[in-house]
């Protein structure tokens, strides 16, 4: 009788781990920041009297400052690297929510906003 050596299970390719974490984040990104929007703008009408308009348009002005830098903030990755460029991001992230906890006028929302999803 031959003797079979146990079959061992191929590893999960490294690359497919990378890929179902990006999509986890950009699923995360979408359902909160996208989708979930809108949530918050009956109770920041209510607290600020701000009219609907103008609570969207920080929603509006966000996509329009994403879509302008994002050339120069992948050009900054492939220059300084991800880490250092992600830190910085986190800690210009960190001063939005800041602003946006002391914010009692609308351009102080705009200003928190923006500077908080980057």
């Amino acid at each position: 009788m031959e003797k079979t050596l146990p079959s061992k299970k191929p590893k999960v390719f490294y690359g497919y781990w990378i890929l179902a974490a990006a999509f986890y984040c950009v699923f995360i990104y979408s359902g909160c920041g996208f989708y979930a929007f809108s949530l918050f703008v009956k109770p920041l009408q209510a607290d600020f009297g701000w009219g609907r308009g103008e609570i969207m348009a920080a929603f509006t002005i966000f996509y329009l400052v994403m879509g302008v830098t994002a050339p120069y903030f992948g050009r900054l990755i492939d220059r300084y690297g991800v880490r250092k460029v992600i830190s910085i991001g986190a800690f210009i992230a960190g001063l939005g929510f800041i602003l946006l906890s002391l914010m009692n006028n609308l351009w102080y929302f705009y200003g928190g906003y923006t500077l908080s999803l980057l």
